[in-house]
């Protein structure tokens, strides 16, 4: 599987996990424009996370030239999707109105995300099981 990723030169994890997972990986460190032409789907990855607040100001600096707008979106596949792992922050990682384009799938991950996470806390607590005996 061949992949393309920009990111911050200072943030340079990706290469590393995707080269361990055996994927082949095009990566354009300080340029997010070279990255965007032709891609089917943009992905945003948030600037700060849960356990990261200690570092949210280095990482809003350091991500301030990646945010996912308009221009970027138009760069790419004329039918491209939006995609983000909510939640996002507004002006940071992702331009105000991208959430709610038409490009956007983000609450459709975000559901899909919601039943996989069911599914395996079920398994996790033992596979729970619901009889359907009155439905026949």
């Amino acid at each position: 599987m061949r992949t393309r990723s920009e990111e911050p030169t200072s943030l340079g994890s990706a290469r590393a996990d995707l080269i361990r997972l055996g994927l082949e990986l095009e990566l354009h460190l300080a340029a997010p424009r070279l990255a965007a032409p032709d891609l089917p789907e943009l992905l945003a990855v948030q600037s700060s996370a849960v356990g990261q607040e200690a570092e949210a100001d280095k990482r809003r600096q350091v991500f301030a030239g990646y945010q996912v707008n308009s221009e970027l979106l138009s760069l790419a596949k004329e039918d491209a999707i939006f995609m983000h792992d909510l939640p996002a922050h507004h002006g940071e990682e992702v331009a105000e109105g991208i959430l709610d384009s038409p490009q956007s799938v983000v609450f459709d991950q975000a559901e899909n995300k919601m039943h996989l996470l069911k599914a395996l806390l079920a398994e996790i607590l033992g596979g729970l099981e619901i009889p359907l005996t009155a439905y026949r």
